[in-house]
Order: structure tokens, then sequence, then C-alpha cells
């Protein structure tokens, strides 16, 4: 189990981690998500021990990460994002140092890592040189080694960054193996890893937990509304945001407008945000003749990760702002 309590970070002036708390229960895969620079890595850093948090406790099986971090360590199985391998070793030999650097007793040792080369799928690789192997049979002796000391908590960090699609696949797949014996804590800015992996999501933006929710819950929160991207050209007197904002938000079903204007005055973008089976051939496309507007393009798209942190961030500072 991992309780992480509190945790706040700071580099001199800069925040990177603020107030951050959540537990993992054997079993679980919880996923940080959140793009580039949100302060995954350095939590990941934090629960490993690497790093000490400014304030604030990790707790890994009952045991305080600042007070006894060896016997914490001992517990746990690490992935970061660029794994220290050694070309020059085996897979074999590699997995055998790194048991005997976690503690595996000795006797154990040769056994253990007969282990999860089998459970990783590398036996075809255990006598072939690191450094001769492809990024994805990398990733896999990466996740061995994380495993070969049997740990009851697992950190992974971005543990399907820069494969190909049938490498991450099958990536998952280990990893969900792993998960009904394990505590797991999965960071990634791939949306996914957390629909496919995570039991449990975490929204970190800019330090900060904005979200957390089941993985189902996500989807509903996904399912929630519709995207549409429209490009119009106004072919009579020229329109403002304003107007057309008004226009567009009065229509049923239209739930939120985003309204843009292009270097030609009488061109302008939109985005719509509708509820579900919003039919614009039928809600909005009457609207263009009685505007003598001109339908440049229409398309539905599929909500970015970015835009759910857009809108994760503006509803917490519109919270933020009632509150005062």
């Amino acid at each position: 189990m991992v309780v992480v309590e509190n945790i706040s970070k700071r580099f001199g002036s800069l925040e990177v981690l603020e107030n951050v708390n959540f537990r993992v229960e054997k079993g679980e895969v919880l996923t940080l998500l959140g793009p580039n620079g949100a302060g995954k890595s350095t939590l990941m850093r934090i629960l490993t021990g690497i790093l000490l948090p400014s304030t604030g406790v990790v707790w890994i099986d009952g045991v305080r990460m600042d007070v006894d971090p060896v016997q914490a360590k001992r517990h746990l199985g690490y992935l970061p994002e660029q794994t220290p391998l050694y070309p020059e070793l085996t897979v074999e030999e590699y997995l055998c140092f790194v048991a005997a650097a976690k503690g595996v007793e000795p006797a154990k040792q040769k056994e253990r890592v007969r282990e999860v080369i089998h459970h990783c799928d590398i036996e075809e690789y255990r006598n072939r040189r690191m450094g001769t192997l492809s990024k994805g049979t990398l990733r896999r002796v990466g996740i061995a080694q994380a495993i070969v000391n049997d740990p009851s908590v697992l950190i992974l960090d971005e543990p399907t960054s820069g494969l190909d699609p049938s490498q991450a696949l099958s990536f998952r797949e280990l990893i969900s193996a792993l998960r009904p014996h394990t505590a797991i804590v999965l960071s990634t800015h791939l949306m996914a890893d957390a629909s496919q992996l995570g039991t449990r999501v975490l929204f970190i933006h800019k330090g900060r937990i904005l979200l957390e929710d089941t993985v189902e819950g996500l989807k509903r929160r996904f399912a929630e509304r519709d995207v549409y991207q429209l490009k119009i050209r106004v072919k009579g007197e020229r329109e403002t945001e304003d107007s057309i904002l008004k226009v567009l938000s009065g229509i049923e079903g239209v739930q939120e407008v985003k309204v843009s204007p292009l270097a030609d005055p009488f061109v302008w973008d939109l985005i719509i945000f509708t509820f579900p089976d919003w039919n614009p051939t039928r809600s909005f496309l009457p609207l263009l003749g009685s505007r003598n507007w001109e339908l440049i393009e229409l398309q539905q798209k599929t909500m970015s990760l970015e835009e759910v942190f857009a809108q994760i961030t503006a509803r917490t500072q519109e919270v933020g702002t009632k509150d005062r």
C-alpha cells in the first residue's frame, strides 16, 4: 500500500508540488495523468525516496520513507522513464546484478531472475547483450529489474514512452498481469495508458491535483459533451465575437462556444461544445441561410488531453473565484 500525505516540493521559490494526497491499495493502479512539466516525475522521485519532499510524508507498506528509507525501499520496484541499463552486460547478468543490489538473498537470486525473465517474456534474450536490444525489449528488461525483488509497490514513470503501438500494447498487458499482486502508481501523459491500465486516474497540473476519478467515471465525464470545429464565412454585414456567441449559444443542445477571428475579418473559427447526440444538420445548418453565413468546414473533434485540462483548470478557477 502507498499513502501520500500533504506532499509539497519546492526548488527555491518554485513550488513544483502542492499539497498532494492519495493512497493506493494492493490490486489498484493509480494513474497520474498530466502534461509534461505537471510534476509527475518529481512526485515519482519522492515516492521512491530519490528526493525528499519539502513537507509531507510518504508511507510504503506502513514504513515512513523519511524515517526508514532502506526498509521502505525493500518493498519498492521502480521503473524510471530513462532506466539505467548496461549495454555490455547480458540480460541475465544485469538482472543478477540488480537482484544482489536490491538485497535478494544470494541463494534465491538465480531462481528469482529466472522467474522474472519468464514472467516478462524475455527468455530468448537472456544471453543477449543489452546494447543489441530494441527499445521495446529494453522496457521489458526494465520492468524485470523493477520486480526482481518481488515488491509489493510498483512505481512506473512514463512506462510506454517512445514505444510503437504494438510494443505499448504488449507492455500494457504485462503491467496488467502484475496488478493483482501489487499496488501500482503509474505516471503518463498518454490517455491510452490511463484508460487501459488505471483503476483510478488522478489529474495533476502545475503540481496540484485537479481531479481524481475512476476510469469509468472519467469516461463518463468525456461523454458529457461532444466537440465540433467549424469555420464560417460571413457573406453579409460583419459579425462581432459577441454577436456570434449570442446566436450560437441560443441553439438548443449547445453548452459552450469559443469564437476565434482569423486574418480575414469575414472568416471565423468556431468550437462548439454540445450535449451528446447533438445533430449539426438539424440544429446548426438551418441557421446558415438566415444569418447569411457560408460553411467552410465542419468536423467533429475528439477532445484532446490539453482541452480536458483546460476545462478542469477553468472549473477550478471558477470555484476559487466564487469562494473569494
